[in-house]
């Protein structure tokens, strides 16, 4: 098991120190759709649309995963994207969906690198399970509750406006009203739950479990980048620092997990440092789509197809990671 994913926060969180304060460049760069400045772009662009598509290595070119979920993986993008284009209702509601799904999958993929960390110290599978699995929720919805994004999250029931709903196009402006208490109630809640997570791994130890300092590392920093980019908006720059060390944790687990069927899909087992060599392809192919929705479907201006084929990429990517993912199983 790859021991830096649990330091990718901070990573993410160093970078937009640098830029703040103009120890790392920034430049503006000239995009398709207009300017943007760099780190923008290749978080919000390159990376977090790129790591939504390099799951189709694991989906579709891993040949154990696909032959299990075969049919879900062939049929539901398929209908998904004619939904998307036949229904504005629908490719509307998917948009404000993936914005919350986006949370909880992130959330997930922490509370699965934690999982794996116990299972490489050979703790019992289901040992803290529930109370890692809240854990991490907490560190993600709780702290987002809590803090100053949340509105900003709740402000994209105002797409519902192009379908001419009232009642969700409102629900901003009846949540606006109540931020305060939803944001005390929050945090009461989270430092409820973590002083109970505290006490009952202080009993797990007792019973024998040994503690994995990545695991720890990995919480720790998570919940603090959390809290300083959800619950502050640290530097102006939520977004990007969250996006950034979650795909950077993606990206790591997606050649941790499956550089092996990589090589063999390309044709690479002959070489020396053919893992490598497919690695390196990987990262090429994922740099390609990247440039591909920069230049031909910005996600900022694009049209009803390529807005459609987006949403359906990031609902797979999200969905898809729920099945196809599994520690308890024994999956990776």
């Amino acid at each position: 098991m790859h021991y830096s994913f649990g330091g990718a926060p901070a990573i993410g969180f160093a970078i937009a120190f640098c830029v703040f304060w103009g120890i790392v460049p920034n430049p503006v760069i000239q995009t398709p759709s207009g300017q943007s400045l760099f780190w923008e772009m290749w978080v919000m662009i390159f990376m977090t649309q790129s790591h939504l598509f390099i799951v189709v290595f694991r989906a579709y070119f891993n040949k154990t995963i696909f032959k299990a979920y075969r049919r879900r993986l062939i049929f539901i993008p398929i209908l998904v994207l004619a939904g998307c284009m036949l229904s504005k209702w629908f490719l509307v509601s998917l948009l404000v969906l993936n914005t919350w799904w986006d949370v909880y999958h992130s959330s997930l993929q922490t509370f699965g690198i934690g999982r794996l960390y116990d299972r490489e110290y050979g703790n019992p599978k289901e040992l803290g399970r529930r109370w890692d699995f809240g854990l991490a929720l907490v560190s993600y919805f709780g702290v987002l509750l809590a803090g100053v994004m949340f509105m900003d999250h709740v402000s994209k029931f105002a797409n519902f406006h192009a379908v001419g709903s009232v009642f969700f196009t409102n629900i901003p402006y009846f949540v606006s009203g109540k931020l305060g208490i939803i944001s005390r109630i929050s945090s009461l809640v989270i430092l409820a739950y973590i002083v109970a997570y505290v006490l009952r791994y202080a009993g797990y130890i007792k019973q024998g479990y040994v503690v994995p300092w990545q695991k720890v590392l990995l919480f720790s920093l998570t919940a603090l980048v959390s809290v300083l980019a959800w619950g502050f908006n640290t530097f102006g720059m939520a977004y990007i620092i969250m996006n950034f060390f979650h795909a950077w944790q993606y990206f790591g687990i997606m050649i941790w997990a499956e550089k092996r069927h990589m090589t063999e899909l390309f044709h690479f087992q002959k070489f020396s440092y053919g893992q490598y060599m497919a690695i390196g392809v990987f990262l090429l192919i994922a740099l390609l789509f990247g440039l591909w929705v920069l230049y031909v479907v910005p996600p900022y201006s694009a049209g009803r197809l390529g807005i459609s084929i987006l949403a359906t990429i990031a609902t797979m990517h999200f969905w898809f990671d729920g099945f196809i993912w599994s520690v308890r199983k024994g999956d990776i």
